[in-house]
């Protein structure tokens, strides 16, 4: 059987969805989760995606984090006071 042309997609890779995989949750997104939190009055993973449509992940997260951005890379490792002493001493 002869493979469809480079430029026509078959049937199947036009009908899928692609994964939101390591994607970030919107303001909108988690706006709907709160939303959905608030008027299910429950914190079930199963009934939020069912709620939004968010992945199990993007939900475990919204849970555990309740919605504050977290900062994404290594934590520091000096405060900022010990880096200005550093600082003041390496400059002199």
């Amino acid at each position: 059987m002869p493979s469809p042309p480079a430029d026509q997609s078959s049937a199947d890779e036009s009908d899928a969805s692609p994964r939101d995989w390591g994607t970030r949750l919107t303001c909108e997104k988690q706006e709907k989760l709160e939303t959905a939190r608030v008027e299910h009055k429950r914190s079930s993973v199963a009934v939020l995606m069912r709620a939004t449509g968010a992945t199990r992940s993007n939900v475990r997260t919204w849970l555990q984090n309740r919605g504050k951005d977290v900062a994404l890379g290594r934590p520091r490792f000096f405060s900022t006071e010990e880096e200005d002493t550093m600082a003041g001493y390496f400059a002199s």
